[in-house]
């Protein structure tokens, strides 16, 4: 009951410091834990946005520590607080002068947004998302009796809301586009808020989940003509995404297969790192099961944003650097791809003709770019890694079959791939994972057990070129005739990596690091 603001500071800082004591002595909750909570109540609801920010805050905080021991109290809680969580239509009008008063330099394309807007009292847009995730919390720890009535209870604003504009006048919609595109872009943010606590443990609740994705997904459908003017409810939806595929597994993968041509309408250039990076955790997530939905949306997904990088320009530090982020989130993509279900991506490669063979060109000559410039250690990684396994799953145990291999730029692939990697940073320890990848990828080629004798025979030639270009100017044939030995003999893949070591480190102490600059610049 303090009513100076320091004071309320400073209890609700010892509250959150000794939460966890309600575990270790669970009679304290009836002695304490209303007053504690009323202290938080008290605060949320305060007129001093000094209390009001932080008390947001450290009630979360407070939940997350002590939840089990708070869930009696949720259903008290949840009334106390109800007034909070209500995701109010604000006019754009008014969001946009926000959005000026706060950033005047801010260009009129970018996304509205009510950074200082208060709402429900003296809560900004953040406190409220905490006060969601804290119930949220509390709801998920819940036995399933309880849990999903209170889901429902927690996600009835947000997702009344959706039903109201997906229900409502298109004049209605038309007079302020928009602000009502914003107020659907904040109920779908305070539902994938909601969903932060939940997992797919929480089983019982996928019901409640899978309705309300319909809405937004619906919501969706109807303003993605939008999207492009404001990314707000795009991105909203890519966080939604992204906790549905944590919180309901498998079941999501229908909704996603729906979901993907949507994600790709409004994203603009600025967010395809952030998307490729939600293909990069799907594909991560499903395994296997991600393979069909790859290979029916894979264009989308792939040559999107590869596009895009193709036409980034890199005039500036910064402008590589972006460049440079979207390379490797591409390449992490291609690389998870190749690993966990790499038909996705060899049936365009090997395809002879048609639109899959174009693709496929893109993928190729996309990977084989990941060669190009030595001291993008990370990219010469990913890149090798995504070789690697598709050779793999060409040649290996269960493979297509090695007679893929001839559809495949081979000799392109070997000459680059040991230019390359003679040419890295030899103590960084991403070099040496590239080494471990390249001596996999040549063994891949030349394997004694896995490759009939002619197409052996091939890789070994292959091989030997791919040395005589990467090594330019070696006295003595000696450490490249014994890795060629190495791989004729079919040795483990320690001692090929340690003999393509050997090479790197004798061209290196013949040519000097003066050769080897003028090298990646040639």
């Amino acid at each position: 009951q303090a009513s100076d603001w320091l004071v309320q500071l400073a209890l609700m800082d010892v509250y959150v410091r000794y939460a966890k004591i309600f575990a270790l002595r669970p009679e304290l909750v009836p002695m304490c834990g209303q007053h504690i909570l009323r202290a938080f109540i008290s605060g949320i609801h305060s007129n001093d946005r000094r209390v009001v920010a932080r008390a947001c805050y450290m009630f979360s905080r407070f939940v997350k520590a002590a939840k089990n021991e708070m869930v009696p109290l949720a259903p008290d809680i949840y009334e106390a607080l109800r007034g909070t969580l209500v995701v109010q239509f604000i006019p754009s009008s008014i969001l946009l002068s926000a959005q000026v008063a706060v950033a005047p330099s801010q260009s009129a394309s970018a996304p509205i947004s009510a950074p200082s807007i208060l709402v429900n009292g003296s809560l900004k847009l953040e406190d409220q998302a905490c006060v969601f995730e804290a119930l949220a919390g509390l709801i998920a720890a819940m036995p399933p009796d309880r849990l999903r009535p209170a889901l429902r209870s927690l996600l009835e604003g947000p997702a009344a809301n959706l039903a109201e504009l997906l229900g409502a006048d298109p004049a209605r919609l038309a007079s302020d586009r928009l602000g009502h595109i914003a107020w659907a872009a904040r109920s779908i943010e305070a539902i994938g808020t909601v969903s932060k606590p939940f997992s797919v443990r929480h089983t019982c609740a996928a019901p409640e989940w899978e309705a309300t994705l319909c809405l937004a997904a619906n919501m969706l459908d109807r303003c993605s003509g939008l999207l492009p003017a404001d990314v707000a409810l795009w991105r909203a939806m890519l966080f939604l995404c992204r906790r549905m595929v944590e919180v309901l597994g498998d079941q999501f993968l229908p909704s996603l297969d729906t979901l993907v041509s949507f994600l790709y309408i409004g994203v603009q250039a600025a967010d395809f790192v952030e998307l490729t990076t939600f293909a990069h955790q799907c594909v991560l997530r499903y395994q296997l099961k991600m393979q069909p939905l790859l290979q029916k949306w894979l264009r989308v997904i792939v040559l999107r944003p590869l596009e895009l990088w193709k036409n980034m320009p890199d005039g500036s530090e910064q402008l590589r650097r972006e460049k440079s982020e979207l390379n490797c989130a591409i390449l992490l993509l291609l690389k998870e791809i190749a690993h966990r279900c790499p038909v996705a991506i060899l049936e365009p490669m090997v395809a002879s003709r048609g639109a899959s063979s174009d693709l496929g060109h893109e993928v190729v000559t996309f990977l084989l770019l990941g060669f190009c410039d030595p001291r993008e250690l990370r990219a010469c990684f990913l890149a090798t890694g995504a070789w690697s396994a598709l050779l793999d799953a060409i040649v290996g145990p269960g493979g297509v079959g090695p007679e893929t291999l001839s559809a495949l730029p081979l000799a392109q692939l070997v000459h680059q791939l040991l230019w390359c990697s003679v040419r890295v940073e030899p103590s960084d320890i991403q070099s040496q994972k590239i080494m471990g990848e390249t001596a996999a990828i040549l063994r891949c080629l030349t394997s004694l057990r896995l490759l009939p004798e002619a197409i052996r025979a091939e890789g070994m030639e292959v091989v030997k070129q791919g040395l005589m270009v990467a090594l330019p100017g070696l006295p003595s044939e000696e450490s490249p005739q014994k890795l060629c030995d190495a791989l004729m003999a079919d040795a483990p893949l320690k001692e090929i990596r340690l003999s393509l070591e050997r090479c790197a480190a004798q061209w290196r102490r013949s040519c000097g690091g003066g050769c080897v600059t003028r090298a990646w610049r040639n």
